[in-house]
């Protein structure tokens, strides 16, 4: 692996990372609006957690994308 396709793969890593640190944040908010007594969110905030739902799933296949280009050899071709 060289020096550009490592730090392709650090960078998918941090990526991924954060995104698991917004989901985790987004389901315990979730979570705290569906609790006995809670207030539940505005309209604004729903549609806050729907826009930040779709830029996640952008960002998961951009780095399905860029994970499977680094881990995936093409066969070496014989000539």
């Amino acid at each position: 692996m060289d020096k550009d396709e490592r730090a392709e793969l650090i960078a998918a890593l941090h990526q991924s990372t954060v995104f698991a640190e917004e989901m985790l944040d987004l389901n315990e908010r979730l979570l705290d609006a569906l609790s006995p007594g809670a207030n539940r969110p505005d309209t604004d905030e729903i549609e806050s957690m729907r826009l930040a739902v779709a830029r996640w799933q952008d960002q998961m296949a951009k780095l399905r994308q860029r994970m499977a280009r680094l881990t995936i050899e093409p066969p070496e071709r014989t000539q």
